[in-house]
């Protein structure tokens, strides 16, 4: 988790404004959106927030969001988006083995692209659905190991060794959803170009995109799991 620091903080929200991470951030919020189905003035809780990228994003449909990360430089840039967005955000600087908070007490506990990096994800599964009430839900989106972007990164962390993905772990279905033993979940797969796709071609993008969410095609580099607590 020292990867995350001011630089790569900075690195991660500069991403999402080049043309292919705006057609990435919009294949994934849908699909996020999808598996979430939030409600306003619901609870939530964003684990591993970092820069508060899905925190504020769900602040504006008028939940009341809590944001937890382990890296302090992370939250001063969700702080500041917060409040140059004039959207409340709870953040919280605490790591996911630690988490502050009674059990029940969240409608819905989520998380994004955190549980690559952690030591042990199926404890932190477990904390994390101890923490979301009866009727709500728990969603777990990750990178797909069996997809292009997945491929790119292990690269990447092979020929850098100071890459924030030195040590990720990306997850396959089966892995992904054994995080909760005996708990029946769904699942579901966005992300369906590569990070070669041409981004100028959006109409083709959001064309694969339903295609390969329908099929849930394995290819497909972001990986949703989704448990509802009955």
């Amino acid at each position: 988790m020292s990867f995350f620091d001011e630089k790569a903080a900075s690195s991660y929200d500069s991403w999402f404004e080049t043309p292919l991470g705006a057609l990435v951030d919009k294949a994934e919020k849908d699909l996020f959106l999808k598996c979430t189905a939030p409600k306003r003035g619901e609870k939530v809780l964003d684990l591993g927030c970092g820069t508060g990228h899905y925190s504020l994003f769900l602040a504006q449909r008028g939940c009341d969001v809590t944001g937890v990360d382990i890296s302090e430089p992370m939250l001063k840039f969700a702080r500041k988006k917060s409040e140059m967005s004039g959207l409340s955000v709870r953040w919280v600087n605490t790591s996911l083995k630690e988490l502050p908070f009674d059990e029940e007490s969240f409608d819905l506990v989520c998380s994004v692209t955190a549980f690559e990096f952690l030591d042990d994800p199926r404890k932190a599964a477990l904390k994390a659905w101890s923490l979301v009430k009866k009727g709500g839900r728990l969603v777990i989106a990750v990178i797909a190991k069996e997809s292009p972007w997945a491929r790119l990164y292990e690269k990447s962390a092979q020929t850098d060794k100071s890459s924030v993905f030195a040590g990720a772990h990306f997850f396959t279905v089966e892995e992904l959803m054994g995080l909760l033993p005996g708990v029946k979940g769904e699942y579901q797969i966005g992300l369906h170009f590569g990070p070669g796709f041409d981004p100028e071609k959006r109409e083709e993008a959001l064309i694969r995109e339903k295609e390969g969410v329908e099929a849930k095609k394995k290819e497909g580099g972001f990986l949703c799991g989704i448990w509802k607590k009955m």
